[in-house]
């Protein structure tokens, strides 16, 4: 297992207070008003009364703690302020996420002491402090989980789509839904082009492109940028042609950490894209598979633990020609990307899904009933303070060449 360290200059040069921090014993009364820095801890003085302290995360510049402007085009400076966040709870969540309708397990969040508000398309979910367990993430839009607190991954975060499970195919939260009809295109930009005239879908696109299916139809481009300005999961991959089931496979979903004190992953996030539908009959083609969506972390601290697992890796694509096709893959958790799905009997095969340091989707195979495309990966982006301690596992990992895992220093202000 390979451990890597990234080191990224402070914006005032110092290293992050330590996770166990305490402000230090103050000073007695205070003699006068006023307000200043000693390493990361912010002092405020009012005449007469006691200092109180606060702990800087993200670093304290002359008379005032640094504050994150986040990422993702949902929560703001504003809402990672402590005191905007002081009044939510510290609690431990496990079930379903409904990004929609801000519903956890089926019940209204705001009878949980947890804030919610669809910010610019964006669920974002307000916490003091946060724990994981096993979590599915539900809706239509990228999930922001944003706490002033620690937030640990302690089981998998799954923020991928019904992969199979019924239809239509559904994508991850804030993920492209795959073509659901003859020759339908995938959803989002990047869509992966559906297959009416020329055979199977082709892939979706998002961190890279799209594999073109075995008829012809294009996979979808790539698109966005490495920060993940605005936040969002993998585009659908393109139907097929035929007459019973062809899907493309639905995206990957978007997800984003933001804390004022650090991140721990002891668990695992997948946000990979679902495979590709097989033709049913003989005279169907294969889907595309959905592309990988987003995953954000914006902390002073990251740390992904040995052993554990980040992926937003791309589905396989359909197989087309009936008898004897099969489903492509769904992005798996790991670096090995999702198989395409096996031809029919007079049937071409669905391509793989990217993963890895393979950014695209694989092409379908030719047929006279073709397999559709496989999907691209999604995006990974990190935002710390100084440093990034990667013990674990990551598809795309940040050291891939041309990798759409990167990572950066938080815009602060």
């Amino acid at each position: 297992m390979r451990r890597l360290l990234f080191l990224i200059a402070a914006c005032s040069g110092d290293a992050p207070p330590s996770t166990d921090a305490t402000p230090p014993a103050d000073s007695g009364s205070c003699v006068a008003a006023s307000t200043t820095c000693t390493g990361d801890v912010l002092s405020t003085c009012v005449a007469g009364g006691n200092p109180v302290q606060e702990i800087c995360g993200w670093g304290c510049e002359v008379s005032a703690c640094k504050r994150i402007v986040p990422t993702g085009g949902g929560a703001t400076a504003d809402d990672l302020l402590p005191a905007t966040l002081a009044g939510f709870g510290s609690l431990s969540v496990s079930g379903t996420l409904d990004g929609s309708t801000g519903r956890l397990n089926g019940i209204d969040v705001s009878t949980m002491n947890i804030g919610y508000s669809l910010e610019s398309g964006v669920a974002v979910f307000r916490f003091q402090q946060l724990a994981v367990g096993g979590l599915k993430l539900n809706g239509t839009v990228p999930i922001q989980l944003v706490a002033d607190g620690a937030i640990t991954i302690n089981g998998t975060l799954d923020a991928t789509g019904s992969c199979g499970i019924g239809a239509p195919e559904i994508a991850g939260a804030g993920g492209g839904n795959g073509g659901q009809t003859s020759g339908v295109d995938g959803a989002l930009v990047g869509g992966g082009i559906g297959g009416a005239s020329v055979g199977g879908g082709g892939g979706g696109g998002w961190g890279g492109t799209g594999g073109v299916s075995g008829g012809g139809a294009l996979g979808g481009a790539s698109s966005g940028d490495p920060v993940v300005t605005l936040l969002r999961g993998g585009a659908g991959g393109g139907a097929g042609g035929g007459t019973v089931t062809f899907q493309g496979g639905g995206g990957g979903g978007a997800i984003q950490l933001i804390s004022n004190t650090r991140i721990t992953i002891t668990g695992n996030i997948n946000a990979g894209g679902c495979g590709g539908r097989r033709g049913t009959v003989a005279n169907d083609e294969g889907g595309g598979g959905g592309a990988g969506g987003s995953i954000v972390f914006e902390a002073p601290e990251v740390t992904l633990v040995a052993g554990r697992v980040l992926a937003v890796n791309g589905g396989g694509g359909g197989g087309g020609g009936g008898t004897g096709a099969t489903d492509g893959g769904a992005g798996p958790l790991s670096r090995n990307r999702a198989v395409g799905g096996n031809a029919g009997a007079n049937g071409g095969a669905g391509g793989a899904g990217g993963a890895a340091a393979i950014l695209d989707g694989a092409p379908g195979i030719i047929g006279t009933r073709p397999g559709g495309g496989g999907g691209a990966v999604g995006r990974i982006r990190i935002h710390t303070r100084a440093a990034a301690v990667i013990d674990g596992v990551m598809s795309p990992a940040l050291d891939d060449p041309a990798s759409t895992a990167t990572q950066g220093t938080a815009t602060l202000q």
